[in-house]
């Protein structure tokens, strides 16, 4: 799959025009398609047509060119609903973008996604969420971890190139754990809170969770950075 290869790979193929970018978009849907309902993984879907017509539109030369990510749905976007996991926040529309979303949208990634997590943060599994109970891709009668389940399965299944999760305790550590994955609970502060419904906003952060270190570090490398917006 276009998806196992890592995301540096991934921008080296748009670049010298090895790797289409669709093939990789129409790659995702797919993946999408034949996992997300299976294990409760994504709350709400972009519309291909949205995400090509997007991709169409933006310049080559950006860092993350073209490369699909998922936001675990803590995190208010213009493009599609907020939930955080519980329907008290059914058909939220926010005005505004998280500014971990918008720094991505500005290096040219794409969401896919908002992905399942324990409503509100409140959980360690991804079994405590209105949408239903998130489940493990390696052994679908195992939990998923959590919060951030969604994302990690995401990223597991290969709906998308990476996802952002978040972390107060554990919740992207653990989930990327049981799902031989990659992430960092980032230094407190060093990722702009701007825009994620908080669990606890004193212990929070904002995080990247990817296939290995390398990844990490190419998204961090986008995201970090003092935000006059953040509390």
């Amino acid at each position: 799959m276009l998806l196992d290869k890592s995301l540096s790979d991934l921008l080296v193929g748009y670049r010298d025009k090895s790797i289409d970018p669709v093939d990789v978009i129409d790659e995702v849907y797919g993946q999408i398609e034949k996992h997300s309902t299976k294990l409760n993984t994504l709350i709400s879907i972009r519309d291909k047509q949205e995400v090509l017509k997007q991709l169409k539109e933006l310049d080559p030369k950006l860092p993350l060119y073209g490369l699909p990510y998922v936001l675990k749905d803590s995190y208010v976007t213009t493009e599609l609903p907020t939930t955080c996991a519980s329907k008290v926040l059914a058909g939220f529309h926010s005005p505004y973008d998280a500014t971990v979303h918008r720094k991505l949208k500005e290096a040219g990634a794409i969401l896919m996604g908002k992905a399942n997590q324990d409503a509100w943060g409140h959980g360690a599994s991804t079994e405590n969420s209105d949408y239903g109970m998130g489940k493990n891709p390696w052994d679908p009668t195992r939990v998923v971890g959590g919060s951030s389940g969604g994302p990690a399965a995401a990223v597991a299944t290969r709906m998308c190139a990476f996802a952002i999760g978040e972390d107060t305790g554990g919740s992207i550590r653990n989930p990327a754990a049981w799902n031989n994955l990659s992430s960092l609970r980032v230094t407190y502060g060093r990722v702009s809170r701007y825009g994620c419904v908080a669990y606890a906003s004193s212990m929070d952060t904002v995080d990247p969770i990817a296939k290995t270190v390398p990844d990490l570090a190419l998204v961090l490398s986008v995201i970090s950075g003092h935000d006059p917006l953040d509390a």
